[in-house]
């Protein structure tokens, strides 16, 4: 059974404007994998941050990058930031992350 895979405008939208087209295939790549492996996708593909948010942690030709993503109900996985790999994730951008999570309540409704 397949994960849906949800993922936030503005990350489409760094997708399309930062990534080369081998790379693009190289992250929409392991997109598929999540959906096809769901949870039991793990290291070095994705870790746990905290709670329900993780981060998927493709190789790309400029180096590794972090999608981070909720896990949601009903086999969904919400990708919600998009950026460069940096030594930690701040607080700033998990509460990015956790306020774009209220544009899937407001595409649900």
């Amino acid at each position: 059974m397949t994960w849906t895979v949800s993922i936030h405008p503005q990350v489409t939208k760094l997708i399309d404007k930062r990534l080369s087209p081998e790379d693009k295939v190289r992250v929409l790549d392991l997109f598929g994998r999540l959906a096809t492996y769901g949870t039991q996708l793990d290291w070095p593909y994705t870790r746990q941050i905290e709670g329900k948010l993780w981060e998927l942690r493709p190789q790309t030709t400029l180096g590794t990058w972090r999608f981070l993503y909720f896990v949601a109900p009903e086999r969904r996985f919400l990708i919600v930031v998009a950026m460069r790999k940096r030594a930690r994730i701040d607080t700033k951008v998990k509460q990015t992350a956790q306020g774009r999570l209220a544009y899937f309540d407001s595409e649900e409704g």
